[in-house]
């Protein structure tokens, strides 16, 4: 290992849409920091968002065989009285800070 840290940026925002079957939405961009692509996607189901997105990052440490630092900006529609940390939380889902090769 060469000691060296990398760097994933993930903009992930909460969507609330006019919709009493599905009022809310989960949408993400995510990509190695400096890269000119990222990945997109959006689901109803976080968990299963933030499981996509640490597929690459797992993938992009164990491809490079160093540690993978994810910064995540958290933006968007937020519950009433909440933040959308908050909804995060809310859901169960844990967005890690550092993935290991």
């Amino acid at each position: 290992m060469t000691g060296q840290e990398q760097l994933f940026e993930v903009e992930l925002q909460r969507i609330v849409v006019d919709d009493p079957e599905d009022p809310v939405s989960w949408a993400a961009e995510w990509a190695p920091a400096g890269s000119v692509e990222a990945t997109e996607d959006n689901t109803e189901d976080l968990a299963d968002l933030v499981g996509a997105i640490l597929r690459d990052v797992r993938d992009l440490a164990q491809q490079s065989g160093t540690p993978v630092r994810i910064e995540w900006l958290l933006v968007g529609d937020a519950p009433a009285g909440a933040t959308v940390d908050a909804a995060v939380a809310a859901e169960g889902v844990t967005l890690p800070e550092r993935v290991d090769p």
